[in-house]
């Protein structure tokens, strides 16, 4: 190997421990790994490690493009709360843990292959964490299995997670140079077909994946993850508030019961009574039935409080919550608390013309740590009362309010999703899905197209949209791309493919391909998928010409490798956000994690070449 290549061999290394220690942010480390490559060339000169252009042409690349647009969308799914739509439907209430784990992974896995896995886990979380407290089940049980299948889903599509993106558009590059051979001419699927990354093809394999990662983790749970946290904990959250919601004409629930309408368990609140047409119905049963225009009354914690905005069909009982102005998206709940020399002490809400002159309605009032009964609009408000507003984000800077509160605080992930746009916002996700699968039109373009309608339908406004995208994951994929250029430059990747043959060659083509599948998930599980994917990949495109096998089979082994981040807790974005939530220990994720990597490997070395021949 020259020099320069054992320099870049040794800039990965460095890059690799540092992300190791998780003392370094990915971004940075990744950033700062490809700024010495391109400064060692530079000093050197005659392009030696890395061309200028080809260090930064991983920032402008089509597939960086594309995640960044699948962001967006993703973002408009959640906001409306298109997701969560899809998910009380299909999450429903199972009889035990097998049939749970069933109904939680399968749909998550599908979703996966659709969006990108990390904001899916995130709409999923609130959802998942609400179902363990009403199936009594301990979330360790539970959010594992949630951040596996959202991985196992990844393998179902060409957009299922952006390392496929990466890695299909990088054997795309390849497309069209006489010396090379992408796919046999006898494949009955290819990764690559007419000029554009194939949504469909890599699900061949990842479907059969993800049915066996479904399988073990559901058989598995109870030996392999250990119960880390009660079923029902006991909230820390003392600040209680009551409230009064109206069921309007269009709730799913008119004519159903308590029961069936999912209101007798929620988590935190309780529904404490009924009025209906001037008769007050105490401690409704689960058998009472839901009428249009019921009055819905509710005692609990601020967190349960926030989460009853959510429901679809519920609003405010005085309905100024409606009348407050601004964008949709850009309400939230505060708290605020009535100062010693306001001129509101001893003044009815009425009186004071609340929501006219704050653009804010009250929902619910506190006293002494009492919540306070009764029409919001008759309260006369007295020193140190606790008001729970819906309001916009310009209250909380809002001059006149600072002089008549001692105590302003947003409720966080307060932001009510958008009802409305729902339908919307699912449509155009399915219109992109059927647009990359069907439509002679590249993919990214088509990601722009749905994102830019995100906006334009109101279902997510500019603003949120920019705040949306991920920019330090785009760097991270940008600057893996640039190294792995400079592997390619160098000829690391095709010294290194070299030595990954020496050893696998004499066993043939399925050694060789195990050999990749291995370094994808060591790359993966150590750095992260996409890096992996990334770097990976030259190495694999270098081994499969060196052979003269088509490049796919092994493109195909890196996805898949790169993606099985089952090993610990900080091998992948969704795996961390489960962590907390779900309690665990470093070596639970290994437990399970282990097993999966192995059974996998078995069972994708005999799939691949079925659907991908390597001749």
């Amino acid at each position: 190997m020259t020099l320069e290549g054992i320099f870049v061999i040794g800039v990965i290394g460095l890059v690799t421990i540092a992300l190791m220690s998780r003392r370094i942010g990915v971004d940075t480390a990744m950033v700062g790994g490809l700024l010495l490559l391109l400064l060692a060339d530079q000093i050197l000169g005659a392009n030696r490690i890395l061309p200028i252009q080809d260090g930064l042409s991983g920032f402008s690349h089509k597939a960086v493009v594309m995640i960044g647009a699948l962001y967006v969308v993703a973002a408009g799914l959640r906001e409306t709360g298109g997701v969560h739509l899809i998910a009380s439907k299909l999450l429903g209430r199972p009889k035990g843990l097998f049939s749970a784990q069933l109904r939680l992974m399968i749909p998550v896995g599908l979703l996966s292959g659709l969006m990108n896995n990390t904001p899916l886990v995130a709409m999923y979380l609130p959802i998942l964490g609400d179902w363990c407290r009403r199936l009594r089940l301990s979330p360790s049980r539970l959010f594992i299995p949630l951040s596996f299948a959202a991985i196992f889903g990844g393998a179902l599509t060409s957009i299922g997670t952006s390392s496929n993106i990466v890695i299909l558009e990088m054997l795309l590059d390849q497309e069209g140079r006489e010396d090379v051979l992408i796919s046999s001419p006898e494949a009955p699927l290819r990764l690559i077909q007419d000029g554009v990354p194939s949504f469909l093809a890599i699900g061949a394999v990842g479907l059969p994946l993800m049915v066996l990662g479904i399988l073990v983790v559901a058989v598995t749970n109870r030996k392999l993850l250990p119960e880390r946290q009660p079923a029902d904990p006991p909230s820390l959250d003392t600040r209680d508030y009551q409230l009064a919601m109206r069921i309007r004409s269009d709730a799913p629930f008119v004519g159903k019961t308590v029961e069936a309408a999912d209101l007798r368990h929620l988590p935190g609140v309780y529904l404490t009574r009924i009025e209906r047409e001037g008769r007050d119905i105490p401690a409704p049963g689960p058998e009472e039935t839901l009428l249009e225009g019921d009055l819905l009354w509710f005692t609990g914690v601020l967190d349960s409080v926030r989460d009853l905005r959510n429901i679809r069909g519920l609003e405010m009982l005085d309905g100024q919550a409606r009348k407050v102005q601004g964008a949709h998206q850009l309400r939230t709940l505060v708290e605020a608390v009535v100062s010693w020399d306001s001129e509101f002490q001893g003044k009815s809400v009425r009186e004071i013309g609340f929501r006219t002159r704050f653009n804010a309605a009250i929902i619910a009032v506190r006293r002494g740590g009492v919540p306070l009964e009764g029409k919001i609009g008759d309260m006369v408000l007295e020193r140190g009362d606790t008001l729970l507003l819906d309001t916009n984000e310009k209250f909380l800077t809002d001059g006149q309010a600072r002089e008549q509160f001692d105590v302003i605080s947003r409720v966080q992930d307060s932001r009510p999703p958008n009802h409305t746009k729902a339908q919307v916002a699912i449509g155009i996700v399915f219109g992109m899905v059927l647009a990359i699968a069907l439509a002679p039109v590249d993919s990214a373009v088509v990601a722009l197209t749905a994102a830019g309608l995100m906006v334009l339908s109101r279902c997510l406004p500019g603003r949120l949209a920019r705040a949306a995208i991920d920019y330090p994951m785009l760097l991270v994929i940008g600057a893996a791309i640039g190294i792995g250029r400079a592997m390619e430059h160098t000829g690391a990747a095709e010294q290194i493919a070299q030595s990954l043959l020496s050893l696998a060659e004499p066993y043939g083509p399925f050694a060789i391909l195990t050999c990749v599948y291995l370094l994808a998930v060591v790359f993966g599980n150590l750095i992260s998928n996409n890096s992996a994917a990334v770097l990976v990949f030259p190495v694999a495109f270098a081994a499969s010409q060196s052979v003269q096998m088509a490049a796919e089979p092994f493109a195909a082994a890196v996805i898949l490798g790169a993606s099985s981040t089952f090993l610990s807790p900080v091998s992948y974005p969704t795996n961390l956000m489960v962590y907390g939530p779900g309690g665990y220990h470093f070596l639970d994720y290994a437990r399970v994690g282990l097993p999966l990597v192995i059974l996998r490997g078995l069972l994708l070395v005999l799939l691949i070449p079925i659907f991908f021949p390597f001749q």
